[in-house]
């Protein structure tokens, strides 16, 4: 399993004035998650044609306080994951979890996890999020599971500034790299083996970093 410390976007080639903002606002280093179990397959020099990502933000509504976390699994390669906390504040939880996505796409570029025409499959717990990034990616599709709610593609999605620079971010990694995507929801705060634990392990990861970021700002824990 490859772990990385944070995102800090430097596979998007040459960002645009926001997109280098918003590297800087929302990527800082932070130290390994000691002890934590991700489930792990062999390394392999196959290329990449499929990978799934897991994304989740942690949240503190009281002082913005937020953490994200990613899971990666591509094709005949090592999984991998990231975390780290957000330097600028998330507007809102949603917003959190749209950057989270942001985030763990950087990350899996990043450390060669995804390459040209790659078909990736995103995954969170929030239905909003996802619905943003239908939204923003033309040709993006559900790809349901059996226990996943419907994502309802968003329309016209009124993004403040913090979310334009998530999209922004998704949208050059998906145009550099030439990705195909698909979004599935899955519930968070489920019991279960697969993708339930994913997500546990991966919610579990992002609180951590929350927590961190708190703790850093001095507000009451």
């Amino acid at each position: 399993m490859v772990s990385a410390e944070c995102a800090d976007y430097a596979g998007v080639d040459k960002p645009s004035g926001a997109a280098r903002n918003y590297d800087r606002q929302n990527a800082i280093p932070s130290p390994t998650l000691a002890g934590r179990r991700w489930p792990e397959v062999p390394d392999g020099g196959a290329a990449v044609t499929t990978a799934t990502i897991f994304a989740d933000a942690s949240y503190d509504v009281r002082n913005k306080a937020a953490g994200w976390a990613a899971w990666i699994k591509a094709d005949g390669r090592a999984s991998a994951m990231a975390s780290g906390a957000f330097k600028a504040l998330p507007s809102t939880s949603s917003d959190a979890e749209l950057l989270a996505i942001a985030n763990a796409m950087h990350s899996a570029n990043r450390l060669g996890m995804i390459d040209e025409g790659a078909e990736i499959l995103l995954q969170s717990d929030s239905i909003h999020a996802l619905s943003i990034v239908l939204w923003a990616i033309p040709g993006s599709v559900e790809r349901r599971h059996a226990n996943s709610a419907a994502i309802v593609r968003s329309k016209w999605p009124k993004l403040k500034d913090d979310a334009k620079k998530a999209v922004e971010v998704i949208r050059a990694i998906v145009a550099a790299r030439g990705l195909k995507v698909a979004c599935r929801h899955v519930r968070g705060h489920t019991e279960g083996a697969g993708r339930q634990y994913v997500n546990r392990a991966v919610d579990a990861a992002a609180r951590e970093r929350m927590r961190q970021a708190k703790k850093a700002s001095g507000a009451p824990q």
